[in-house]
């Protein structure tokens, strides 16, 4: 299954989702019209019998009551329905509003901890590797169960979560594995559906919380103390609605465990896969089994976030605890991965720190392996061969190739600005720098606009690294703002929106647009949009090419002419990435004019892109690197625009490896 694939299933959970939650509201209006009605029997028909008594009249109960069912129906509506899309909206910033909801501590990219600095070089290893941008990373202090989730609505604004048993507890290869699993969750779109999956139980548990708060209020409240009002209806109907209330809990976890087991298998598999280690999962796995706490967490919030965690994260319950579990077993969650595995959980006790081998790490590998496995550096126009055919197959699905070469593209970048993309105000420096032109003239018109509108120290800050980002490795340009992204989060809204603003400043400066500038620019405003507050839910708007035609013409334009300086040259690149996409009969679209191709077409091609359904997208790339590829090789820059443009459509696309296939 590719990414794509993947994207539907998510969808297709997403109504199976739906569909759940209507039958579990359609069983508890049920519940609560029976126990309506039960309360008006007893009442209601005893009064009559008593008025009525003379006439010695048999009075049957009814169980019937139209006017009662639409007042049940109409009130569960509103208050699950409220309370649901209050939940959601509460957890609308993203990953890290959940991961701060559920007691995460954020780690500073630039963090000097031994354990923590290890944990943040997994994590950019395998952002880079994975061609998403290093979200922010959280560590749950006070949970000493092994466990970790990633949260958010795209990689956009995803967090990575592990608990104090986790980063104390595992080696490097298990971490990992545990990481690697989460990042499946992000490049398969399952964040996202975890997240909607909160808020609609939240809904439903809300019933069994009023129960409680009927029973509190009618036997400690004034109508009991005053003797001004019988409680006892009050107290039946809520102790009734508490009763509910963990049947609703039944039925959150039914749902949980319907939607979730499968996608835990897909995960550590995708783990193996992108890591190619299975004992780093399957020893976190086994050292889960032997501890005391587990994977246990012990926040309040642990019920309603279970689904989202890499182990199980509720006790046991004494019935239908396995049955009901969000996780498949242990057992056979390692031995899908592990077939050797004996059975056997040793007991295992977390010593808190690192080990000495794990304290001197600093980078992300030692320097000398970083320069001998990436090849050598290559500027932007240097060319190396593609086979268009597999860049679909790369979307979402990076592999232990993509791992190496990306810990080996950081342990490459200088020192100082590795640095300085691990700290807020040295990010933004460090893209200034980028943008920074090599010729004199053009670097002093820009420095001037820059001058006007910064801060001295940043501007200065630009002026120190511009030497270090001319010399730097083309292929490493966009992913070192990728590893910069986390840092870059920490903005306020007022520091994004300037950073944003001089980036166009810089651009306009020089009076020369390039594509990679384009591609920076649209990188960065990525990046930014959680921090702008801009929604990183989309909506799916078009479910065919048809509809993006136009779209798919500007694109292809665009880096038909970026790749092919010679028009009839472009015009067959055009040709070749247009024959892959499905037209309506009639005349064929043509290339477009170098001068229609402005950012600000390109910016909404690529916005209405970024809403058409998964199957559209895939042929949308398809197209756009068969257009770059035409000849079978493409220049670094034309695969580093290729990636920023597919990432924008919210299709991860990791570092082209010259001479990888996917698997």
């Amino acid at each position: 299954m590719n990414f794509f694939e993947h994207q539907e299933h998510a969808r297709r959970r997403t109504t199976t989702l739906v569909v759940l939650f209507g039958l579990a509201v359609v069983l508890i209006v049920a519940a609560i019209y029976f126990v309506a009605m039960a309360v008006w029997n007893f009442y209601a028909v005893n009064q009559v019998q008593r008025q009525i008594a003379q006439h010695s009249a048999d009075v049957q109960p009814t169980w019937w009551n139209l006017d009662v069912l639409l007042v049940v129906l109409a009130a569960t509506l509103v208050i699950v329905g409220s309370a649901s899309l209050m939940k959601i909206s509460s957890l609308s910033a993203g990953g890290c509003q959940v991961a701060a909801w559920l007691g995460g501590r954020v780690v500073h990219p630039d963090t000097q901890n031994a354990a923590e600095r290890r944990l943040m070089n997994v994590v950019e290893e395998m952002s880079i590797a994975a061609g998403v941008p290093v979200p922010q990373v959280f560590v749950m202090d006070f949970e000493q169960g092994i466990n970790a989730f990633a949260a958010g609505y795209s990689p956009d604004d995803a967090a990575v979560a592990v608990t104090s048993g986790c980063l104390h507890g595992l080696t490097r290869d298990e971490l990992q594995g545990v990481i690697a699993h989460e990042f499946s969750h992000i490049l398969n779109g399952d964040m996202r559906l975890n997240i909607r999956l909160i808020g609609i139980l939240y809904g439903i548990l809300v019933i069994g919380m009023l129960g409680f708060g009927m029973v509190r209020a009618a036997a400690y409240g004034g109508g009991g103390r005053r003797g001004k009002g019988n409680p006892v209806p009050i107290i039946v109907i809520g102790l009734a609605l508490a009763v509910i209330g963990y049947i609703g809990v039944f039925f959150g976890r039914l749902i949980k465990c319907a939607v979730s087991r499968q996608r835990e298998f897909l995960a550590d598999a995708s783990a193996v896969q992108f890591t190619r280690n299975p004992g780093g999962i399957a020893g976190a796995l086994r050292k889960i089994g032997g501890l005391t706490a587990g994977s246990r967490i012990e926040s309040p919030a642990a019920e309603e976030a279970s689904h989202m965690f890499f182990g199980n994260a509720l006790r046991g319950g004494l019935f239908f605890g396995s049955l009901l579990s969000t996780h498949p077993p242990l057992e056979e969650r390692i031995r899908r991965v592990d077939p050797t595995f004996d059975g056997e959980f040793p007991r295992f006790v977390i010593q808190p720190g690192v080990s000495a081998a794990d304290r001197i790490e600093t980078g992300a590998i030692s320097f000398e392996a970083g320069a001998a496995a990436l090849p050598a550096a290559r500027p932007a126009a240097a060319r190396f061969t593609l086979n268009p055919d597999h860049v679909v197959g790369y979307v979402g699905a990076p592999t232990d190739a993509h791992l190496s070469h990306g810990a080996a593209l950081i342990a490459d970048i200088p020192d100082t600005l590795r640095s300085a993309a691990r700290e807020p105000f040295g990010a933004v420096a460090l893209i200034y720098a980028l943008l920074l032109d090599r010729d004199d003239e053009a670097r002093q018109a820009q420095l001037a606009a820059l001058t006007a509108h910064a801060d001295a120290s940043l501007v200065a800050g630009a002026r120190r690294r511009v030497a270090a980002t001319s010399a730097l490795d083309a292929r490493a340009r966009l992913p070192l703002v990728d590893m910069a992204a986390a840092a870059m989060r920490e903005l306020t809204k007022e520091q994004a929106e300037e950073l944003i603003a001089n980036v166009r400043r810089l651009i306009e400066a020089d009076r020369r647009v390039t594509m990679f500038e384009f591609a920076l620019r649209t990188t960065i405003q990525r990046h930014m949009g959680p921090v702008l507050g801009r929604p990183a839910r989309r909506t799916i708007q078009f479910y065919s090419t048809t509809g993006v035609i136009p779209d798919c013409v500007v694109l292809l334009s665009a880096l038909a002419h970026a790749g092919q300086p010679v028009v009839d040259d472009a015009a067959r690149a055009f040709a070749a990435g247009m024959s892959r996409l499905r037209t309506s009969r009639g005349t064929p679209p043509t290339l477009l004019p170098r001068s229609a191709c402005t950012f600000e077409a390109m910016e909404r091609s690529l916005d209405r892109l970024a809403v058409a359904a998964p199957a559209v997208q895939k042929h949308v790339i398809d197209a756009c690197a068969h257009c770059v590829a035409v000849d079978g090789a493409v220049t670094v820059l034309e695969a580093e625009l290729l990636r920023a443009m597919a990432h924008t459509m919210g299709c991860p696309l990791p570092p082209f490896l010259e001479s990888a296939a996917p698997s």
